[in-house]
């Protein structure tokens, strides 16, 4: 999935993308928003993302040392 959802923002279409596996969304993101109850509670640019311990901490329900940040998709 996320090798077609690489391929698509090639071609510089925007992508929705909602997934339980955070490592995987985190990967793939350009930008993040993490809702809460419908609402907003977190927005980042994705590499901020996937460098923020706060993030992780609060919203993601995994400890931060044991989160290793994900490396973006190539291609």
């Amino acid at each position: 999935m996320l090798r077609g959802v690489a391929e698509l923002k090639r071609r510089g279409l925007a992508v929705l993308l909602v997934e339980q596996n955070t490592h995987k969304a985190l990967a793939a993101a350009d930008h993040v928003v993490v809702l809460v109850s419908g609402r907003p509670a977190y927005e980042a640019s994705g590499e901020q993302a996937r460098r923020d311990p706060a993030l992780v901490d609060s919203f993601l329900g995994i400890t931060a040392p044991a989160w290793t940040a994900p490396s973006p998709p190539s291609g």
